[in-house]
């Protein structure tokens, strides 16, 4: 109930319970007991217990979390992928959008030009190398077969062998990295608005938990150096259908 009160030394102490507790249930509970005593749970102590689940290997947890804390709008934009119309503020917990912002790359939610309301995720290039995704979600997709689809639009990008969307199977804790399970046709140059799919299939075991995430098309250090913009809107994942599944 004191926590509730929003004491000036709150917000550090439940980062460095996060942190450095022994397990995330005690940090979850605490913060569920502030929440039932009214007070009100910041962002940044949500997401400092997300990752801190995530980064234990603990996904199960982690997802329960994030689903306790979605407000009823977020909760109905709840999917394969969370939120792929972005319509919503991303928040940065993990299973919505994570978008990066740095000198060399700033991914942001913007309006989609001659729309009425509707908005698209915008990564703005200054032509440094990638060093890391410019936007990733963790998926919590069942075994099966899917195709991951969406829209597309490129202004001026200059990208080596482009930038692409992958899909890959995450680890258990000490594991190695596996192949992507599905990688996008590459996004690069001049483009209208298209539509693009890809096909992927999830394993029946060690996989629980997807990432997807935006790379760049090779690993080689000058195709990661990259300028201008690339559009997304309307991402989605869908069971594939039997004519998919075989490859119509």
């Amino acid at each position: 109930a004191y926590l509730a009160k929003q004491p000036s030394w709150r917000l550090e102490f439940i980062k460095s319970f996060a942190a450095n507790a022994p397990n995330v249930q005690s940090v979850y509970w605490l913060i569920s007991q502030v929440r039932e005593s009214g007070g009100e749970v910041s962002d940044v102590e949500i997401r400092s217990l997300i990752d801190r689940a995530v980064k234990m290997g603990d996904f199960d947890l982690g997802y329960f979390i994030w689903l306790d804390f979605l407000t009823p709008a977020e909760l109905r934009k709840v999917g394969n992928i969370f939120d792929g119309s972005f319509d919503l503020v991303p928040r940065g917990f993990s299973f919505d959008w994570t978008l990066a912002q740095s000198k060399q790359i700033e991914s942001r939610v913007v309006p989609r030009v001659g729309s009425r309301g509707d908005q698209v995720l915008q990564v703005t290039f200054a032509g440094g190398r990638l060093t890391a995704p410019p936007a990733l979600q963790y998926l919590r997709l069942p075994p099966g077969n899917y195709v991951l689809s969406g829209e597309s639009r490129a202004e001026n990008l200059d990208a080596g062998a482009g930038v692409l969307w992958t899909i890959r199977c995450v680890p258990a804790p000490g594991q190695p990295a596996t192949p992507p399970l599905m990688s996008s046709r590459a996004f690069l140059g001049e483009t209208q608005w298209d539509k693009f799919d890809s096909k992927f299939a999830v394993p029946d075991s060690g996989c629980p938990t997807q990432l997807l995430s935006l790379n760049p098309g090779s690993a080689a250090k000058l195709d990661q150096v990259i300028k201008g913009k690339v559009y997304f809107d309307n991402l989605s994942i869908s069971v594939a259908t039997a004519e998919q599944s075989d490859g119509g």
